[in-house]
């Protein structure tokens, strides 16, 4: 804020009077918002000043004017000796002004030094200000000379509270060049110590005559800081040691350094003066300052390697999350401050206390960063004016911003590409507290930002609720999948008590103190110092005489029962005024209010009575004012408050916010959810039934709620009709599936009545087509006998509800992959010759249960022929919009059904892409495509689009869970035990809520056992999952060979072929078709079997399926793999040969190294049965899949160039090595002088103990050929796997025992070693990999290749 400047300027006559009462002699001083004039009080002749807004325009004006009104108040509010008096507010034609007390006496403006002990005077009553402002949560902010003046009594009393917010808070710098703390510039959190370092700068420039940082411009003082002041006992030898100290203490650009208080300064000061000590409760609370970052060490590693990216044009999102209190805004601090010691541009925003709307963060984000960097913003700006045109006003502060803009989804790209543009040019760090609190658009923005901040020199830092992780928020989604995320965790025991050490000292007491506070607060930061602070307002801890005090003992009842208590006994101390507005934040999701929102919901209060209930939840720590903002000091609060309130005053505050949003015409959903709270229900119900509810994201418990007040009111049976439906339609949008299953059916017995089909039902005997007429008839007859409020909807509306509904059963059942969903819902086919639509929508029913049931090929015909009927011709009855949204359907279901089983669907991606609305569903259908096809890198790339089109209001039909299940599918296929891993947390996720996901689930837990040869659980899992899928699952053709291979690998051959050949002919009986997977294992049981010829003849079969229905991808792709060791155990080199080639060109379609890794494997295995290899390599090269090497080349150079040093590339090379040799878990070990040194392990990074010393002896005994320099030559041995003749066991204590190949760990894991290096140098490390059940599968030799050389080539060696 600009300080305020002296001034004398006389006035013109008719700007002498102010309300009729005030006549303005001269202006004494102006800053940038207000200024002041010496004035008369007419009524009382006393001279007093008068403080005055600027005009400026409304949005503006009114805004200074609410800042005034606060500053005035909050003055009022205050009353204490040492701070200016105020007297009176008013409004007048000019503006709003208020009066105060005019001292007479001098200001220090001027510079001169003071005799110490005058100046120590003048800095007591300074302090003592500040206390009593800190210990009510306030800070100045604008502590300077020109801000205090003695009064007529020789006391000082400081002035200009413009500038006045609450600790804890962020905000835009404000101050005078010389006084401004580094913190401030560095945008971080301030505490009391922001206006101690002005204290101290004003303590300096009253003993020296000068200033310490003589700064012109806040632009000018990073360079000052450079170099220190020179020291008070140079400048002013007069000035005791003791003084000159504490003022450069107080100059410390470190706040951590200052004194911790005001109170302290303020002891100190007595101390060095003889002057009294004041002891009031006050002054002891303004003693409790911000603790220090504890606990967060590992937090502030992780965040610190994250922005070095900056310094290698890279950058990223961090994503800090933690519970209400646990010091998110604290770290978020200490990222923003390494950020500017590693020269980034620093920008900031907060939830809470920001400005409100729509695009409020994005707003104060970019333009803040056009006023860091002008000249590059307008650069930036200038190709980008096209999307930005109606933002680009108010980044440059002209206008304010509106709630909506029509191109929405321009302003996010265009938004975007400005950050990313800037971030060519600048080192960018965002930094927003409370991103799940945000306004949605800028949600969307930052989700935008954050797919991109990898390529550029940004780092987003946000912090997150960690009760935010489930929201159902598509843009929170997208941040916390693309974001690194670190989690906040409880402080423990021993870390309360180094939190509360500087606040307590050493005194005997603290160690059962910090034991108590930390059974209450629970780790909590901020609840274990708002514990301190009971003890303080209780009396209980008190600071006299330079030190605390405590009683010997605390008994329980000193201590509160729980936090919830603690804030609760707060509360019920407030006045009924203070706790009303309270109330009205507790019950809304605003994170925060302006000033002007108070005043709309208590338009008939007085704005004293407003703004001193505001000010006694300021001064209760209850909550936090910033500019005309406030919000509540913790978030716990509004619930503490909900829970207290009776239900008389919550319906009170919910009635006022129901009146205010009435008034500004806001969002009528949030409205609707306050009148029913409010109990206007009819006019809450009224409203629900006017909005359209599929064109937004909707409140489904909040419709249900209305629903449910409609029932028991008895509401016209239509209303009730309706709002059922609405509710339906809202559970299809947000994919409720609890609530779709409880509603549907009751919405379905009233549409079979009213759209004839229980009539229909009822005339059994009467004959087709006088049946149909007859049951029209009769429905009709029986609607006209109900009362009219009684009467639902007439036939024809009836029917065409029932169609939509008939919809979201079918989106239901394939996001469930649940076709008994399906039987639930009425045959339509009694009403198809009414409408062709009928007709259409009972088939898209039974194909959709043909492919949820996994009669792939049945769904796929049928799906073509309703598209081809749809397409040909609009069926009669529905108009151009319904007909546009029925081929769209139809588009999206074929294409999603072809994606997932590796058939092409470009097709239908590309008709869906020419409505804007469809491109979600679009990119969805490409995503599963690339799936299938085993490119991950695509389909992760066409998933983001995704992502982004539905941040832009794009649609998806049937939701992610598709993706879910064909993830897992791909990675069974593809034999990933990592990916599989992460696919099988999702599904159980979704398991727990969907009783068609079980068999899913049962399937994952299959392979998983069987990629680790546990072979009885992977037996078990399958026929758990056959015996839940009943044979009506699309699992149920892989549950069937994930059966048949457990049986195999238990060596139960003979029974795996007879249950092979049943599951074959079953599945050709009820046309399950296509089945590749399960005659791949059926070939394996007969090749197990010695029946070559069959097996050859199940894979030609299935080969021939996929042609005729186009199949591509590693489906396929594994049958020839299936192929090909089956010739390999048949000696049939021809048929081998003919497979190899077949697998690679599907394998080779997706650049997958876990394909590239099983192709190599096969090769391998072709080699050592000594077949024709030369022939081989030579099929290989025509395939273009040197896998082997050319795709771990390059995944390794991707890799490893996003690493920062050397523990990061240790760690992404070890993650290879377990990927692609399917192991769980594993350590690197890299060789030095000294022996080997543990550099990482995943997925922990200590090993079991006795693994250490293992491997240490193992490494020792090596051969010490393998350590000698050898010649340079061309052959590359780059693994060197050394066992000896002792059988595997534990290395026992001595170490006498020899060294075995493997060690059995005390946890029950059982690890290998595998020595790594090139043959021209001594070993560069170990690999130490669990062995995992019986398996000994090993990465390829062409990945531990390039893995040393990438090593080698970064200089991650630690031997000579």
């Amino acid at each position: 804020m600009p300080r305020m400047v002296a001034s004398r300027v006389s006035l013109p006559a008719q700007e002498q009077r102010v309300d009729d009462r005030y006549s303005l002699d001269e202006v004494i001083g102006r800053g940038g918002t207000a200024e002041v004039y010496r004035a008369r009080d007419e009524k009382t002749g006393q001279v007093v000043a008068l403080k005055r807004a600027l005009p400026a325009a409304p949005a503006l004006a009114a805004r200074r004017r609410l800042l005034l009104e606060r500053e005035y108040y909050t003055l009022a509010q205050l009353a204490h000796p040492r701070i200016i008096e105020v007297y009176a507010y008013g409004i007048d034609e000019a503006g709003a002004y208020y009066t105060m007390e005019l001292l007479a006496g001098e200001d220090f403006a001027t510079p001169r030094k003071l005799a110490w002990q005058d100046a120590c005077a003048l800095l007591l009553d300074v302090a003592s200000s500040l206390a009593i402002l800190h210990s009510r949560g306030l800070l100045h902010r604008d502590v300077s000379a020109r801000n205090v003046r003695r009064g007529r009594d020789g006391r000082v009393k400081l002035l200009d509270f413009g500038a006045l917010s609450s600790m804890g808070t962020s905000l835009e710098v404000a101050g005078t060049p010389p006084y401004v703390p580094p913190e401030a510039l560095q945008m971080q959190v301030l505490d009391a110590r922001a206006d101690l370092f002005a204290l101290g700068a004003l303590a300096y420039y009253l003993l020296a005559g000068r200033h310490a940082y003589g700064a012109r411009k806040l632009a000018e003082l990073r360079d000052m800081w450079r170099s220190a002041p020179q020291p008070l006992s140079r400048v002013t030898p007069e000035v005791p040691a003791a003084l000159s100290a504490l003022t450069m203490q107080l100059l410390s650009l470190d706040r951590m350094a200052r004194p911790p208080s005001a109170a302290e300064v303020m002891r100190r000061l007595c101390v060095i003066s003889g002057l009294p000590i004041e002891t009031d409760i006050a002054v002891s609370r303004a003693y409790l300052t911000m603790p220090g970052l504890v606990g967060r060490e590992a937090l502030q590693v992780a965040s610190r390697r994250a922005l070095l990216r900056l310094t290698q044009a890279q950058g990223g999102a961090l994503l800090i999350e933690g519970a209400a209190g646990s010091g998110r805004t604290r770290a978020l601090d200490a990222c923003v401050l390494d950020g500017r010691l590693l020269g980034a541009q620093v920008v900031r925003a907060d939830a809470s206390l920001g400005a409100a709307g729509d695009w409020a963060v994005a707003r104060t984000l970019c333009s803040q960063l056009v006023e860091l960097l002008p000249q590059q913003a307008n650069a930036v700006l200038r190709p980008l004016t096209p999307w930005l045109g109606p933002f680009l006003p108010v980044l440059r502060g002209e206008t304010a911003p509106r709630s909506s803009w029509p191109e929405r989804n321009a302003l996010i790209r265009g938004l975007r590409d400005f950050v990313l543009g800037l971030a060519e040019r600048e080192r960018l760090l965002l930094a927003v507290d409370d991103v799940d609190r945000i306004d949605e658009p800028s949600l969307a923005f930052l989700a935008a930002l954050c797919g991109h901040a990898d390529t550029r020199s940004v780092v987003l830092a946000l912090t997150v609720d960690s009760a935010s992780r489930t929201s159902s928020d598509k843009s929170l989604s997208l941040l916390y999948a693309r974001a690194q995320v670190l989690e906040l965790a409880p402080l423990t025991a021993a870390q309360t008590k180094t939190l509360l050490a500087p606040v307590f000292g050493d005194l005997p007491i603290v160690q059962s103190l910090s034991e108590r506070v930390y059974a209450l607060a629970q780790g909590n930061p901020r609840d274990t110092m708002e514990l301190a602070e009971h003890l303080v307002e209780r009396g209980l801890a008190r600071y006299e005489a330079g030190s605390w005090s405590l009683p010997p003992e605390i008994s329980e009842s000193d201590m509160p029962h729980s936090m919830a208590s603690s804030l609760l006994s707060r509360v019920q101390s407030l006045s009924a005024d203070a706790r009303s507005v309270a109330e009205l934040m507790a019950v809304t999701e605003q994170p925060g209010l302006s000033s002007e929102q108070f005043e709309l919901l208590c338009p008939e209060w007085e704005r004293s009575r407003l703004y001193a209930a505001l000010q006694e939840l300021v001064t209760a720590r209850l909550l936090l004012s910033a500019a005309d903002h406030y919000a509540f000091y913790m978030r716990g609060l509004s619930q503490v408050l909900r829970d207290a309130m009776s239900d008389e005053s919550a319906r009170e505050a919910h009635r006022r916010w129901a009146d205010m949003l009435t008034q500004t015409g806001a969002d009528a959903l949030v409205r609707a959810q306050h009148m029913l709270e409010a109990g206007r229900m009819v006019e809450a119900t009224s409203l629900l039934l006017s909005l359209d509810l599929r064109a937004r994201y909707p409140n489904v418990p909040l419709i249900e709620r209305a629903l449910r007040y409609a029932g028991e009111q008895g509401l016209p049976a239509r209303q009730q009709r309706e709002l059922r439906l609405g509710l339906l339609t809202s559970t299809v949008v947000a994919l409720d599936v609890t609530r779709f299953t409880h509603w549907a059916p009751l919405a379905l017995v009233d549409l079979e009545r009213e759209s004839g089909l229980v009539a229909y039902r009822e005339l059994q005997n009467v004959p087709d087509p006088e049946r149909l007429m007859r049951a029209l008839n009769l429905t009709q007859d029986r609607r006209l006998a109900l009362p009219e409020d009684e009467r639902g909807f007439d036939i024809a509306e009836a029917i065409s509800r029932l169609l939509r509904l008939s919809n979201g059963y079918a989106v239901m059942a394939i996001w469930t992959v649940d076709a008994e969903l399906l039987q639930g819902f009425p045959s339509l086919k009694p009403l198809a010759s009414l409408s062709p639509v009928v007709g259409l929508m009972q088939d898209l029913l039974s194909a959709t249960e043909h492919w949820v049931c996994g009669r792939v090929e049945l769904a796929l015909d049928m799906f073509l022929l309703l598209l081809a009927r749809i397409t040909r011709e609009v069926p009669e009855g529905i108009d151009a919009e319904q007909h546009r949204g029925l081929c769209n359907l139809f588009h999206v279901l074929l294409g999603m059904l072809k994606a997932s089983n590796g058939i092409d669907a470009e097709h239908h991606a590309k008709q869906l892409e020419t409505d804007a609305t469809m491109r979600a569903s679009a990119w969805r259908i490409r995503q599963l495509y690339q799936l299938t096809q085993g490119n991950a890198l695509e389909a992760s790339s066409c998933g983001r689009r995704v992502d982004l089109l539905k941040l832009q209001q794009s649609v998806e039909l049937i939701g992610a869970g598709g993706v879910e299940v064909v993830e897992l599918w791909s990675a069974i296929r593809v034999g990933d035990l990592m990916s599989l891993g992460a696919a099988l947390e999702l599904v159980r996720t979704a398991a727990d809520r969907y009783r068609g996901w079980l068999p899913v689930l049962a399937l994952g837990e299959s392979a998983y056992a069987a990629l680790q040869a546990d072979w009885p659980a992977a037996l078990a899992h399958a026929e758990h999952g056959l015996a839940v899928a009943a044979g009506r699952h699309a699992c149920c053709v892989m549950l069937a060979a994930a059966r048949v291979d457990a049986l195999r690998g238990l060596g139960r051959v003979n029974e795996a072929v007879a249950e092979g050949h049943r599951y074959t002919r079953h599945f050709v009986s009820t046309l399950q078709q296509p089945a590749l997977d399960l005659a791949a294992a059926y070939a394996y049981a007969l090749s197990a079997a010695g029946r070559y010829a069959e097996a050859f003849s199940q894979l030609e079969a299935a080969a021939a399926d996929a042609a005729r229905l186009a199949v591509t991808g590693h489906t396929l792709g594994y049958v020839f793999e299936t192929a090909a060791y089956v010739a390999l155990e048949a000696r049939d080199t021809p048929r081998f040969e003919v497979a190899f080639a077949a697998c690679a060109l599907e394998y080779k379609r997706g650049h997958n190294p876990h394909l590239g890794a099983r192709l190599s494997r096969l090769f391998d295995a072709a080699q050592s049965e000594r077949l024709r290899v030369i022939q081989l390599a030579g099929l290989l090269d025509e395939a273009g899949l040197h896998i082997a090497l050319g795709v771990e080349q390059s995944l390794l150079r991707d890799r490893f160039g996003e690493c920062i040093d050397r523990l990061d590339r240790a760690h992404c090379a070890l993650s290879l090595m377990l990927s692609q040799g399917e192991r769980a878990s594993g350590f690197w070990f890299a060789a030095s002088p000294r022996g080997l040194v543990l550099l990482g392990g995943i997925p922990s990074d200590s090993p079991p103990p006795e693994l250490q010393r293992w491997v240490q002896t193992w490494f020792e005994h090596l051969p010490a050929a393998l350590f000698e320099e050898q010649p340079v030559t061309e052959t590359l041995d780059v693994s060197t796997e050394v066992e000896t003749s002792v059988q595997p066991g534990v290395l026992s204590n001595d170490g006498d025992t020899g060294m075995p190949a493997r060690l059995l760990a005390s946890d029950g894991r059982e690890f290998e070693p595998l020595l790594l290096g090139e043959s021209d140098r001594p070993p560069l490390g170990v690999f130490v990999l669990e062995v995992g059940r019986g398996t000994r599968l090993m990465p390829t030799r062409a990945l531990l290749g390039e893995i040393a050389s990438a090593l080698l080539r970064h200089g991650d060696v630690l031997g000579k």
